[in-house]
């Protein structure tokens, strides 16, 4: 029974997979640059997304999680919602947009 539990803890630390927590950090949000950022960037700063939905054309979207706070200060409630990047078919960053959830509790 050891043995099998050092090889479960041991096979859990080569799988070394960053997927999406919720971002927090508009500093992180802040220094995205259009045109600059690639969307390996995205994913080397947030985590791999929790949803990705490619069109046609080429362009497609990353969608994670968000939990911002509220920039009139930490006695508001922050905004808990979904931000999704846009990326155009060169994978350069285009926009960022934000959805709140209206039906998350406010503290």
């Amino acid at each position: 029974m050891k043995r099998l539990m050092m090889l479960v803890v041991m096979s859990l630390g080569v799988c070394n997979i960053s997927f999406a927590d919720t971002i927090e950090d508009v500093t992180k949000l802040n220094s995205l640059k259009q045109g600059a950022t690639t969307s390996e960037d995205v994913i080397g700063t947030f985590g791999k997304p929790l949803r990705e939905n490619h069109n046609p054309d080429g362009r497609f979207i990353y969608v994670y999680n968000c939990r911002l706070p509220d920039k009139d200060g930490p006695s508001n409630p922050p905004l808990v919602g979904e931000i999704t990047f846009l990326f155009g078919p060169d994978h350069r960053f285009v926009r960022l947009s934000v959805y709140q959830d209206t039906d998350a509790p406010t503290r």
